[in-house]
């Protein structure tokens, strides 16, 4: 519980604006019109804001959403002082639910989504202060198990670090190669068990 997330409580994921109704075309860019809401006469400032403004920030509005990077994407939902993100747009819009048109609108878009505050990882961003050979607990466990396995294998520990964290390294690794061993090389360790197959869920 200390370590959870306290936005979520460590499950990952809140009912709030969901990406995939947001955004339900990925193949578009922002200028193109990916992001739903922001089609149509009235609500098209909020994406002419962002495209008149972008070069100030140079921001790729011709680049499809699924090829933003994840500072890029993060960018776009949390905006900066050129234009308003995705989730300020929302919370205006929540300001006015009292309008049954954006009590509508808010329910178009709203389902159980990435947590915004930990970004799904179920962590509290403290967590990510400390770090292992350079990377915090959320990028290894965005790791494959192969990834994660080899990196732990070179890992450069000082006698002391050694002492500390030598069994548990061990254990660690005979898991992660187990896993490997019947073909599971793949997953990643922050994978839901509820999204694997039945195959994968029997190895």
């Amino acid at each position: 519980p200390l370590g959870a997330c306290p936005a979520c409580g460590g499950y990952g994921d809140t009912e709030g604006i969901d990406e995939k109704l947001v955004i339900p075309n990925a193949s578009l860019s922002i200028y193109e019109d990916c992001i739903a809401p922001w089609r149509g006469k009235i609500m098209s400032w909020y994406k002419e804001q962002l495209v008149e403004n972008a070069h100030k920030f140079d921001f790729p509005i011709h680049r499809p959403y699924a090829l933003l990077t994840k500072e890029e994407k993060e960018l776009l939902w949390n905006g900066n002082s050129y234009f308003t993100g995705i989730y300020d747009f929302f919370k205006w819009v929540e300001s006015k639910k009292y309008k049954i048109q954006f009590r509508y609108l808010l329910s178009r878009y709203k389902g159980k989504t990435k947590c915004s505050e930990c970004g799904g990882s179920r962590l509290r961003k403290e967590v990510e202060y400390v770090k292992i050979g350079g990377k915090s607990i959320v990028e290894l466990l965005e790791m494959s198990v192969k990834d994660l396995r080899h990196f732990l294998s070179l890992l450069s520990l000082t006698e002391y670090e050694n002492q500390i964290a030598s069994r548990v390294l061990n254990e660690i690794l005979q898991r992660l190669e187990y896993i490997e061993n019947v073909g599971l090389g793949y997953l990643t360790l922050n994978r839901r068990t509820k999204t694997l197959s039945g195959g994968e869920s029997q190895r």
